[in-house]
């Protein structure tokens, strides 16, 4: 089925480039592609949130600074 959407151009710019490098001649399989993952996972996505959040004060300050700091160096050296 076709349909128009708008697309804000940075967006059009990241799909068109991820097209290229898929060997795509359109974003179309992408764009569905990242419905399919929204739709099945969206319902989890709130689960998850809720589930985390009930998890709150469960470290100890020493576990979380260590894991705080695990992550700040991971960011640090990511590739972007």
């Amino acid at each position: 089925m076709r349909t128009t959407i708008e697309l804000a151009s940075n967006h059009r710019q990241i799909l068109h480039q991820l097209s290229q490098m898929r060997g795509y001649r359109g974003y179309s399989k992408i764009i569905r592609e990242a419905i399919d993952f929204f739709v099945e996972n969206k319902h989890l996505g709130k689960n998850e949130q809720t589930r985390l959040l009930q998890l709150k004060g469960s470290w100890k300050n020493s576990e979380a600074l260590k894991t705080r700091q695990a992550l700040d160096e991971v960011r640090a050296n990511w590739k972007k």
